[in-house]
């Protein structure tokens, strides 16, 4: 619970991304080792293991260089906006980037139970295979988040915001997206984490930072807010590509690319339905959560549980 919280004051109230959620990890872990510690005094003792430490150490000094950039390219794009187009867009996409990373609660709590999970489960084909079909669930259920929450972003603003910071609600969709491919990034670093591949990580978090630096640069006071959103798409995508690149040298995943479009093409052409009708009242709810169930049973006609579609066609559901 204490991680929950701190995730969404650290990501979602200080707009810190995924550096926010290794803020929320560590002080949630500290205060679980507060408590713990005195508990199982009894087990501890005080050795030293030259080998163990180099080990850790070279596994781990690598992330802190990658934490850092990532968090250097998720402040930047706010502070070239100020530097160039100032404080009042800063608002207006700052408003529109914490609405969009409410998805990242998916992406994070997906993360908590997949670093376990794939030492678990390990290396072998049956483990990659269960890779593949795990990056399909993570997709589907990650933009089922981002429909919910862009078909009703209109609501949240008209409800909670200021008619000044209106046009903020366009920035929502593509932010969302972006945190799906960091989420998309952590699954195909697979690889890079079993094979103690570590090192790599600050060249891809590097590549990604720069990738938004310049970006930002050019883009900003060409196409203002829109070209920071594309910088921060583009920059995640960088992330998730060479993630999969490096990893797959180490250990080879097969992903299902073409269903991973038709997810995207269904999200799209669903999404469109809130464009398509525009009823008033009740009924423009009643329509939104009709589109949020036709894309819950796209997803399941394209991709189902196994055992689930007959039953539901069984029982006329689909």
């Amino acid at each position: 619970m204490t991680n929950i919280v701190l995730n969404i004051v650290f990501v979602i109230y200080l707009s810190l991304g995924v550096a926010g959620t290794m803020y929320a990890f560590l002080i949630s872990n500290l205060l679980t080792s507060l408590i713990i510690i005195p508990r199982r005094r009894s087990y501890l003792s005080l050795e030293f293991s030259r080998e163990k430490i180099g080990k850790i150490l070279s596994y781990g000094l690598p992330i802190v260089p990658t934490l850092l950039a990532i968090f250097v390219f998720n402040m930047s794009d706010k502070l070239l906006i100020k530097l160039f187009l100032g404080l009042e867009d800063v608002g207006i996409y700052s408003l529109g980037y914490k609405l969009g990373s409410l998805v990242f609660l998916v992406v994070n709590a997906f993360q908590y139970a997949w670093t376990p999970f794939i030492y678990e489960a390990g290396t072998s084909e049956k483990a990659k295979d269960m890779y593949s079909r795990i990056s399909r669930i993570y997709l589907s259920l990650g933009l089922l988040a981002a429909l919910v929450l862009n078909l009703f972003a209109s609501e949240v603003f008209h409800l909670f915001v200021g008619k000044e910071y209106l046009r903020a609600e366009w920035i929502v969709l593509p932010i969302s997206l972006a945190f799906i491919l960091d989420g998309m990034a952590m699954i195909f670093q697979v690889g890079i984490y079993l094979k103690d591949r570590t090192k790599y990580m600050p060249l891809i978090a590097l590549s990604a930072g720069i990738t938004n630096i310049l970006l930002n640069i050019i883009l900003i006071p060409r196409i203002g807010l829109a070209g920071a959103v594309l910088a921060t798409i583009a920059s995640y995508f960088v992330y998730m590509t060479t993630s999969l690149v490096v990893s797959n040298r180490f250990l080879y995943v097969k992903y299902p690319w073409g269903r991973f479009a038709l997810y995207f093409i269904g999200f799209a052409v669903i999404y469109a339905g809130k464009f398509v009708l525009q009823p008033g009242g009740i009924w423009s709810i009643a329509w939104k959560g009709a589109l949020i169930l036709f894309f819950i049973i796209y997803i399941i006609r394209l991709d189902p549980p196994a055992g689930m579609l007959p039953t539901l066609e069984k029982k006329g559901i689909i």
